[in-house]
C-alpha cells in the first residue's frame, strides 16, 4: 500500500515570500514587479498544475480533493517541499514558461534561488531529493540554454 506523503514543518509560503524577497532586493522596481508576477505565477501554477506525471495517481486524487475545498493554497496545504520540488520543472516547461526573454530570466533566476533556498531542508528522504533536485537541475540548465524542457516521469 502506498501513503501519501506527509506535509514538512516547513511554511511553503513563507518560503516563496523570503525568495522573492530576496530577489527583488536592492533591484530597480520594473524588475520588482517582474518577480512578483513571476512569484503570483507559481502560486497560480500550483493551483492548477496536473501532478498526476510526477506525483502518481494517488498524491493526485488527494489534491484533487483538497482543491475540492479550496482551490487556493491547497498544493501547500497537502503536499510538502519533495513534491514541490518534483513539480517546479514543469513550471519551466511548456504552458508555464514566460514567453517572453526578461519574464523568462526572472522566472528561472526565481526558481534557481528557490532551488538553493529548498536544498537546505532537512528531513527529506535522501534519494528522492538528490533525484528531484536533479531533474530541476537539468531543466533549470535547458532552459538556460534555450532548449525545451523535457520531463521523464519514470519512478
Amino acid at each position: 500500500m502506498t501513503t501519501l506523503p506527509q506535509h514538512e514543518d516547513i511554511d511553503l509560503p513563507m518560503v516563496l515570500e523570503e525568495v522573492l524577497a530576496s530577489a527583488s532586493q536592492g533591484r530597480a522596481a520594473a524588475t520588482r514587479l517582474r518577480y512578483a508576477r513571476v512569484h503570483a505565477h507559481l502560486l497560480l501554477f500550483l493551483d492548477r498544475v496536473d501532478v498526476r506525471g510526477p506525483l502518481g495517481l494517488q498524491v493526485a486524487a488527494a489534491l484533487e480533493v483538497e482543491r475540492d475545498v479550496g482551490r487556493e493554497g491547497a498544493f501547500f496545504r497537502r503536499l510538502g517541499v519533495h513534491e514541490l520540488l518534483t513539480c517546479l520543472p514543469l513550471f519551466l516547461g511548456p504552458g508555464w514558461l514566460a514567453v517572453r526573454t526578461v519574464e523568462r530570466r526572472a522566472q528561472v533566476r526565481f526558481v534557481a534561488l528557490l532551488l538553493r533556498r529548498l536544498e537546505q531542508v532537512d528531513g527529506l528522504e535522501p534519494r528522492t531529493r538528490v533525484r528531484a533536485i536533479g531533474v530541476l537541475r537539468e531543466a533549470l540548465a535547458a532552459v538556460r540554454a534555450g532548449r525545451d524542457v523535457e520531463l521523464d516521469h519514470g519512478q
